[in-house]
């Protein structure tokens, strides 16, 4: 029996099952598979010019029905064919569900003998967008009949909603006006929520996690409870294989500055203890970790202090190797907003924002090979302008591993900050001219705050305020360039002073969620890739009892499913008591 990559053969009651994995597919032959593509591979004329005849074999019906709406987003996709599939036939070449920006979306595949139905790899689709299933002419009964023609279903899901009330997830005595916790989402769509705060004389990290087939959470759990004449710092979250997750903070006391790591075991359904990859006398120049970790498991920590950056890597989160200095070494220089992404193969790249008193900022950034078991020497994003600086800036990476950046730019000199972005070429092994993206001079402030997110395809969003609102461009990754500003809120809404908070999910539909000065409430607006438009925001942050009275900037994680979990702190009046709360919404 023939074989084909990703795929096993079952046999179950006298019936051949094909499977294929849920990730991203690398090879794909049909012009549509690509992202962004488009056309026909059957249908044509034979060689002595006639058409061709009406094939013994065919579709005879499907579900959902062409032009269908409002499709269940966890549904099962069916074809009927006139006789029975041969099951060698029907593969990851022949049988696609492509999305709407043509990109091939993975599914899981059953044959049995006239009935194949598909299944989404993930727990669901993502809602409101239009795909079309597509079943190439190459496909064949057991007589080894082709189908005369390719058979094209095109549909559009449900649309997602977020909760009408939050979920309160935790209780705190006090209200800081500048936290933030952590959150991020597994393949499953299950969500780990990370936070700390007092109990009694010492500080403790919590976390909760969102059951991802039930839609509710967990009770909080104690993660790590530091020692009394203690504080913690710098919390970093990030998703692991297999639905763990692994939190990277700073831990001071009278005596030393420690890096701590925690992992979350979703085979055990617990937290393990941490452990203390580095530490230094308390006074030594500050230490902030963050953490990256790949499909194998293997942990890479890059490490700052004041002025140099350093990388070690651990194959079980207990060894680790001799911290590597990874940064442009320039005396006097002073590090800060280090951000790391992790492809899948493994690949790492590290930026970093790089300056000192006789020299302006600059942004680089350093790539782990993971064949080489190298890190690149570091390299200028952006490179030190003769005037002005760099602010804080935002990264994202599409399905390929193709890496793409913006930042703030204060150019300095009297000219108004702006918003650039660049996008790493790997076949020049370089980073991109920066492209300027937005409307200079039309702000007496310029612009600020960027947050960027990358679809599957590689289209990138970049969201940021100008003129009192939120602005955004979007990159077409076919023709690497960057569309024209367009207004994100309405007239009348502003953007608020907090962080941007921005997703996108593998179809390309974005939610960008922030809190509006004049409000104070959380608020979330999404781009459709449907419609190209950017809708009415939605305010989510009313309580289950009670009103809201104020919220901080919330943090949000997206899953394969295109689900979005957003968790804020906020405050609450019931009855007019105020609390101080931990919450939660999810579009869904």
């Amino acid at each position: 029996m023939a074989s084909f990559p990703g795929l096993t053969s079952i046999h179950t009651h006298g019936h051949l099952r094909w499977r294929w994995s849920g990730l991203a597919l690398a090879s794909l032959v049909s012009v549509l598979a690509g992202c962004g593509g488009g056309g026909d591979d059957g249908g044509v004329e034979d060689g002595s010019g006639n058409q061709p005849q009406p094939s013994v074999f065919t579709v005879l019906t499907g579900t959902p029905a062409e032009g269908t709406t409002d499709v269940e987003r966890k549904g099962v996709m069916a074809v009927k064919f006139s006789g029975e599939a041969a099951p060698s036939t029907v593969n990851d070449l022949n049988v696609k569900l492509i999305g709407p920006e043509g990109n091939t979306i993975a599914t899981t595949l059953t044959v049995n003998g006239t009935e194949l139905q598909l299944a989404p790899g993930a727990p669901g689709l993502p809602g409101d967008s239009t795909y079309t299933l597509q079943i190439s002419s190459s496909v064949t009964d057991i007589a080894g009949h082709a189908l005369g023609l390719p058979f094209w279903r095109s549909f559009i899901t449900a649309p997602q909603h977020w909760a009408a009330k939050a979920t309160t997830i935790d209780t705190l005595a006090d209200f800081d006006p500048e936290a933030r916790p952590n959150v991020v989402a597994d393949t499953k769509g299950n969500v780990i929520a990370v936070w700390h705060r007092p109990v009694g004389d010492a500080d403790t990290v919590f976390a909760a996690r969102l059951d991802g087939k039930t839609g509710q959470w967990g009770a909080p759990t104690t993660v790590y409870t530091a020692r009394p004449s203690g504080f913690m710092s710098s919390f970093k979250l990030v998703a692991g294989p297999g639905g763990d997750a692994y939190l990277c903070w700073t831990e001071y006391d009278f005596s030393r500055v420690s890096i701590r790591l925690a992992r979350y075991a979703a085979a055990t359904g617990a937290w393990v203890e941490p452990v203390t990859p580095f530490a230094v006398e308390f006074g030594a120049d500050p230490l902030v970790a963050i953490p990256a970790v790949d499909a194998k498991g293997n942990v890479t920590l890059v490490t700052s202090t004041y002025s140099r950056l350093y990388a070690t890597r651990s194959n079980d989160g207990q060894t680790w190797s001799s911290p590597q200095a990874i940064d442009h070494l320039v005396v006097g220089d002073a590090l800060s907003n280090q951000k790391l992404l992790v492809d899948d193969k493994g690949n790492i790249t590290a930026a970093w924002v790089q300056g000192g008193d006789d020299l302006e900022p600059a942004i680089y950034s350093a790539r782990y090979d993971v064949t080489a078991g190298a890190w690149s020497e570091a390299v200028p994003v952006a490179s030190r302008p003769l005037t002005g600086s760099f602010d804080a800036f935002s990264m994202g990476m599409d399905g390929d591993g193709v890496i793409t950046m913006a930042w703030a730019h204060d150019f300095g000199g009297g000219v108004l900050p702006g918003i650039e972005a660049s996008r790493f070429d790997r076949a020049a092994g370089g980073w991109s001219a920066p492209a300027r993206l937005d409307r200079a001079g039309t702000d007496p402030l310029g612009a600020s705050r960027p947050a960027l997110a990358v679809d599957a395809c590689g289209h990138a969003t970049v969201v940021w305020l100008q003129n009192g609102g939120l602005h955004s461009s979007r990159l077409r990754a076919r023709s690497v360039s960057w569309s024209a500003p367009r207004e994100v809120t309405p007239d009348g809404m502003d953007g608020g002073t907090g962080n941007l908070s921005v997703t996108a999910d593998v179809v390309g539909n974005v939610v960008v969620v922030f809190v509006p000065s004049s409000t104070q409430r959380a608020t979330a607006i999404q781009y459709k890739v449907r419609s190209g438009q950017w809708h009415k925001p939605v305010t989510i942050d009313a309580p289950a009892s009670g009103v809201a009275a104020t919220s901080n900037a919330p943090v949000t994680a997206v899953d394969s499913s295109g689900d979005v979990t957003a968790v804020w702190f906020g405050q609450t009046n019931v009855d007019g008591v105020v609390q101080t709360v931990l919450e939660a919404n999810q579009f869904r």
